[in-house]
C-alpha cells in the first residue's frame, strides 16, 4: 500500500502514521483528545537530558526543551495571541509536562558556525 492509496474505509496510509503517534495533551489548552502533532523546539534546556532535541550538525546534544501543540492551539500560537503554558518534561507521550516557567533559564540553540552555508542544513537564527 503507498502512502496516498485507500483502503476499503477510505483510509490512506497517511492517515494511519498520523494517528499511530500519541504526544500526549497540548501544552496551551491541555487537552489530550485534539490532534497533538505540531512539535515546538524551545530554546531552553529540557528537564531530562536526553530526552529532548538535538542537533548533529552542532553536536548538540539530545537536551532541548520542546512543546507539542494541538491544531486549534497553533495558529494563536504563531500569531503570538496564544503563549504555552506547559513544556515536555520528558517524551512527550509518557514522560508528562512542566509549568513552562519551571525549565532552565540556560539558552539551548543551534550554533550557527557549525552549519556552514552550502553544507546542506538550514541556517538557525
Amino acid at each position: 500500500m503507498s502512502l496516498d492509496s485507500t483502503d476499503a474505509d477510505g483510509a490512506t496510509m497517511n492517515d494511519a502514521l498520523i494517528y499511530e503517534v500519541w504526544l500526549g495533551a497540548c501544552c496551551i489548552c491541555h487537552d489530550e483528545s485534539a490532534a497533538v502533532r505540531n512539535v515546538m523546539m524551545l530554546e531552553r534546556r529540557a528537564p531530562i537530558a536526553g530526552h529532548g532535541w538535538g542537533c548533529v550538525g552542532c553536536r548538540l546534544p539530545m537536551d532541548g526543551a520542546y512543546a507539542v501543540l494541538c491544531d486549534q492551539c497553533l495558529p494563536g500560537f504563531q500569531a503570538g495571541t496564544k503563549r504555552l503554558a506547559m513544556a515536555c518534561n520528558g517524551w512527550p507521550g509518557t514522560e508528562g509536562r512542566v509549568p513552562i516557567e519551571q525549565l532552565s533559564t540556560e539558552v539551548f540553540k543551534h550554533d550557527d558556525t557549525k552549519h556552514a552555508p552550502g553544507d546542506g542544513s538550514p541556517p538557525y537564527a
